[in-house]
Order: C-alpha cells, then structure tokens, then sequence
C-alpha cells in the first residue's frame, strides 16, 4: 500500500481562511496508503506526563505492602473503591466494566471489530496503574521520565507539539550501550530515535511541506492497538541554491575535553565540515577554557589550509567557562552578520560548564536574542561519563537550532557530509503541529514521545510561541496510538492535521492543513511500508529503554526478530547498527 498524502499546499494562514470558504482549501489529497502498527500498551489515566521509574518491580512490591497495610487497618475495601475511582482511563461508558478495573486489568483488551475494504480494525480498552503504584513511583530510586498518557477523545481531541529534528538521544544511547550500561531512562527520547532514519517520504513538488500518514494494527504484538503516523517533508533545496554560509565555531578547549579524545571528535568533525562547504563560505574560531578568545579571525574556505591548520592547533586545559566562548562567539557572529547569507554558531562541547554562569537559563538569555535576528544555533555533544545533555538540549532550542551528538567520525559524515544542506539550510521557524481528532471515531489517543515538545492549544495560534526549526529536505516523523469506536468506517475521519510555521526569508507565517481517513490505515502489519514497521519497531525499543510503563509487557526479543527482519529488508547499515544496538542492550539485561 502506498503512503497518503494528506496535503502538500502551504500557504499563509490569511490565504489559507480565504481559500477555505470558497472550498478550495484543507481538501485531502487520498492516494492509497502504507501502514504500521504498535506493540500492545495499556491505556492509562486522563492526563499526561505521568512520571514512571524503570524499575516496576519495586513499584509492584511496594504497592502489596501499602495493600497489607491497608488491610490491617481494616480500610482494605474503602481504599481499593477509591484508587479504581481516580486510576480508571476513561473507556466511553458502552466499555465493559472489565476493563476499567485496575492494575490487574491493565494489559487485558476488549475488542470490536470494523469493516474497512476487507479489513477489521479493532479498539482496545484499558486501565492504567492504581495511585498505590504511584506512591512505590514515589519510593523508587531511579531516573524519573515524562511518559505520555492516554487521553479520552471526548475530553481532549487536540494534540499540539513543536516539531523537533533533534537526534542526540539516539548517539548517546549507543555510547552507553558501546560502554556496557544502559542508558539513564531521561537520555532517551523516542522522537530523536524515530527520527534519525530515513523516511519513505516523498519531497513536495510545490511548497514548503508536504504531509503524509498512514497506520496499522501492530501485528507482532497486539493487533488491536492501532497505531497513526503522521510524517512532515520539507522542500529540498540544491547545493547550488543555497546561499553562501557565515559560521562561527565556538569550541570547548576545557580540560574536561581531554578525556575520552572528546576534541579530537570534534577536531575531525571539523575537517570533514569544513572538506564539504564552498570556497565562498566563512568560517571564524572561538576557543575558551577558563576565558575566551578569537582563534581564528573570518577566514573564507578559500583558505583552508590555514583553516585546517587552526584546527589541528586546538588544545585543551584550564576550567569551562561556556558562558565566556558562548559571549564571545555570538559577538563575532553579530559583528560579522550579513543578512544574505547562512549565519549559525556552531558550538561543540561535552556541556560541562563550571566556570562563569553554569545555570543553563542564564547562558541562554542572550542566545534566544540573537536567534531572533537571523543568528541559529547547531549545538555539538561529544563526550562520555562527564556530559550535560541537558544544557546542550536547551542552547539549541534558544538558538532556533539542531542538537546532534557526535561519537565518531562516521557520525561527523553523516551530520557534515549527507545531512550538510538540512544542517545549514532552514526552511521553516518555529514549526508546529496540532492533530484535532474527531471523537466520533477515536475514542482515546497518545503520543509516543515529544515529551518536552508538548504546548498548550492556545499556542499554537501564538506567531510568538517558540516551537521547532526544520532544515531543507528535512522528515519529522509523529506516531500515535489510537483506539478506534466502534463501527468506523474507512470513509470516517480520523482527524485533522495542522501546521504551522514562520517563512525563515519573510517572516510570515503559514498553515497548511489535511484530512486523515480511516482507510489510511492497513489491515494488518506484513502490508504497511517497510519503514512503517521500521518505525513502529524502532519506538517499541525506546519505549523498552527507557522504562515506559506502556511497553512492560512487550517481550525484548520479539522486538528485536521484528528488527532484524525489517533491517534485512530495508538492508541499510543504519538498520543493522541499530538492532546490533538493541541486542547488546538485551544481552545487558534489558
């Protein structure tokens, strides 16, 4: 089945409303479809952002002693009507009441059918962790993760997040599986993992984005959970279009960077870089350790040799005073902007700061400043053991830019060399997305992921709201579980898709807008697109990773068989590299 286009024209939002009324505008565009599907996860409570531990075992035993507790006090049976009050998800009132019954309903599943051209959809109906659960949350020792809920269509239809093209997440979750330990849980965001693989989307042939979706049951798993993938491409653009580049590194020379040869990863980032740009692009250097100074003044590719000379100089010592090199590179970077040309920072670091302002609000004051006038921000993480992933997150979003993280030099390639147009070139600002789906058709809905992207409804009518920059021949891939009602029918639709974003040129701002249909959706996995289940695979092993409550069920091992097939038929080394990964990850005890 072949992928569907939802909507490919871009407009400005005024256009947009103008095109709308005449009925021109928002229609879909239904070629066939693909498809995909989701490993089974209980439903959960009517929120998001539950906070869960890895450890459930712990949560599971201090759970029976809070319930012999309980029961010595004689409160058993008041206690227990009173979590399955709180805890129960919000089936609409036709579910069995089976399934709203607590944690020991959680993963049980109460199906319908659906007749869609030969298909049968089915719908799931859960309950999540009682509030005993959430009290052993309370009493466990490990890294606390956001994990999305599940929510009641009938209570909230609308999903609004800021697109994210970061995918740092995924480097730093293979270095600590390379070093024999897996990842903390708050390392890994399943977004980032999806979404440092190529996608089976085509570019749009006339505008900005072009939107697609499709969907299926999972399978392998659980056939009746369903899962929706809705994937954003931005418009190419030749290296012969592109205007010519204004870069300003700013390089941790610290002596934090002398371990793990944390600045020879970035040295060698560098030549590649710089081996791939123009002669007509001009690249500056500043350096900092306990100060900062200029290393290298503007100098156009033109000269690289003395270029790469510069920086096989850098050496390291001294304390990390990133709020000095960050100061000082954003300075030059002012001082020689040119409103015709690609002005970025590049800042690369293991985000160690101990000197200066270390509080990572402080450091990004100024950043979000210069992000408005035209300067963006690709943020470098290197490093193992000692590394602040969190600072470096944080400047790449005040600086309206990309957070990648770089372990080898092969990454350097793929970020310098085949990804270089969409790292130097933005298509969009502040890009971001809202799913209306229609309550007559889903009954409930999560997203897997984006935990931090996440913004209110009336932000995403708010130009001011800052959301996500995508870079020319940029995907941005969004899965969702969906329970279907019963009864629904490959005509109903699923929803709407919106997004919205500012013209980088202009300044102006655009909408563009489609209908998903119910027959997006496949009748089962073995038909969806390869990457479809490449996709579904790939979140099922983040979701297992980092401990989400969603996927305590799944087994490891069919996930990684699922992961094996699909990377033999896509026979990528990406695939192979990534379900070498999770085997290790297994053999380390996951």
């Amino acid at each position: 089945m072949q992928l569907t286009l939802v909507h490919e024209l871009g407009h400005n939002t005024e256009g947009y409303e103008r095109l709308t009324a005449t009925g021109t505008a928002g229609a879909s565009m239904n070629v066939s479809q693909c498809a995909k599907a989701r490993p089974e996860w209980p439903v959960g409570p009517n929120h998001r952002g539950t906070t869960v531990k890895k450890n459930l075992i712990q949560m599971l035993a201090v759970l029976a002693a809070l319930l012999l507790v309980l029961a010595a006090c004689g409160d058993s049976d008041d206690s227990a009507d009173s979590t399955s009050e709180t805890t129960e998800i919000g089936p609409p009132d036709d579910r069995d009441s089976e399934s709203r019954s607590g944690r020991s309903e959680a993963t049980s599943r109460n199906t319908t059918s659906t007749a869609a051209s030969g298909s049968t959809l089915t719908t799931i109906a859960t309950a999540d962790t009682t509030e005993a659960a959430d009290t052993a949350d309370e009493a466990a020792s490990e890294v606390e993760v956001e994990v999305g809920d599940f929510e009641r269509t009938s209570r909230d239809s609308t999903s609004t997040f800021g697109l994210d093209v970061d995918t740092a997440s995924l480097s730093i979750t293979r270095q600590w599986i390379d070093s024999g330990q897996l990842p903390p849980a708050d390392m890994v965001r399943v977004e980032e993992f999806v979404n440092s693989f190529d996608q089976d989307y085509d570019a749009p042939s006339r505008d900005t984005f072009a939107i697609y979706a499709d969907g299926a049951p999972h399978d392998l798993i659980d056939d009746n959970t369903i899962v929706l993938r809705i994937g954003i491409k931005g418009e190419e653009v030749s290296a012969r279009r592109r205007a010519d580049a204004n870069l300003t590194f700013v390089i941790d020379v610290s002596g934090s960077m002398e371990s793990d040869h944390k600045l020879d990863i970035v040295k060698d980032s560098l030549h590649v870089l710089i081996d791939n740009l123009d002669r007509d692009d001009r690249i500056a250097i500043v350096v900092y350790d306990d100060r900062a100074w200029v290393h290298l003044d503007p100098t156009f590719v033109d000269d690289e040799e003395t270029i790469h000379d510069a920086i096989d100089d850098l050496t390291t010592g001294g304390s990390t005073n990133a709020e000095a090199g960050l100061r000082l590179g954003y300075e030059l970077a002012r001082d020689t902007f040119d409103e015709g040309l690609i002005n970025q920072v590049v800042f690369a670091s293991d985000g160690v700061a101990n000197v200066g302002e270390t509080d990572p609000d402080g450091i990004l004051a100024e950043i979000s400043e210069d992000a408005g006038r035209g300067i963006q921000m690709l943020a470098i993480g290197v490093g193992f053991g000692q590394f602040n992933d969190d600072l470096l997150e944080h400047i790449a979003d005040a600086g309206n830019g990309k957070y990648a993280y770089i372990d080898t030099v092969e990454e350097a390639r793929r970020l310098f060399d085949d990804q270089l147009l969409s790292t130097l070139v933005t298509v969009a600002l502040d890009a971001k997305i809202q799913v209306d789906f229609d309550a007559e058709v889903v009954r409930s809905w999560r997203l897997i992921g984006f935990e931090n992207r996440e913004m209110s409804d009336r932000e995403f009518d708010n130009e001011g709201t800052d959301a996500g920059e995508i870079g020319a021949g940029h995907s941005v891939t969004a899965l969702y579980e969906v329970d279907l009602v019963r009864g629904a029918d490959d005509r109903d639709e699923l929803g709407t898709v919106t997004l919205r974003w500012i013209d980088p040129d202009t300044l102006d701002s655009h909408e563009l807008k489609g209908v998903v249909r119910v027959d997006v959706l496949s009748e089962r996995l073995g038909s969806a697109s390869t990457h479809l289940r490449w996709d579904i695979a790939v979140a099922t092993a983040a979701e297992l990773l980092r401990g989400s409550p969603w996927a305590d069920h799944v087994s490891p091992r069919e996930v990684l068989d699922e992961l094996d097939a699909v990377a033999n038929d896509l026979d990528s080394d990406a695939a192979y590299d990534f379900s070498d990964m999770f085997a290790e990850a297994i053999d380390l005890g996951l």
